[in-house]
């Protein structure tokens, strides 16, 4: 019973230090997607701005005709409704980011409490064997 229960406590502290690791990574590609999102949008605002500036009014409906052939095939629209396709994918990236990112926040919280509840020489000893993977004979030295 005793073995089961230390296995079992060794696994939530190997996942609780793997999901610190995954949030991490996560946290990064989401700023990553931020800042692309930036940059679309930023390139959206100049495209109307270069357009008003020549003159004209930015007209971004498009009349749906078959192949680009069509005497009403334009390819800024078409530059435009492809940005508007990666922006739209950008979004719904940083959505599916943020939604793991709020899941293993949650299931790392209980641990975070549980573990700062130890002395700092046993949070240590904890911090080596799980996150370091050190065994006792090294982290004995």
């Amino acid at each position: 019973m005793l073995a089961e229960s230390f296995k079992r406590v060794e696994g939530k502290l190997y996942s609780y230090y793997d999901n610190l690791r995954n949030l991490d990574m996560l946290r990064a590609q989401l700023e990553t997607v931020e800042k692309e999102i930036a940059e679309v949008r930023s390139l959206n605002a100049n495209t109307y701005e270069l357009a008003a500036s020549f003159g004209m009014v930015a007209n971004y409906t498009t009349e749906r005709v078959q192949g680009a052939k069509s005497i009403y095939h334009s390819p800024v629209e078409a530059a435009y409704q492809s940005m508007c396709e990666s922006l739209e994918k950008l979004l719904a990236r940083r959505v599916s980011l943020k939604m793991r990112i709020i899941k293993l926040e949650e299931q790392v919280d209980g641990i975070r409490f549980a573990l700062s509840q130890l002395d700092p020489f046993e949070q240590k000893i904890v911090d080596y064997r799980y996150r370091q993977n050190m065994s006792t004979r090294q982290i004995s030295r």
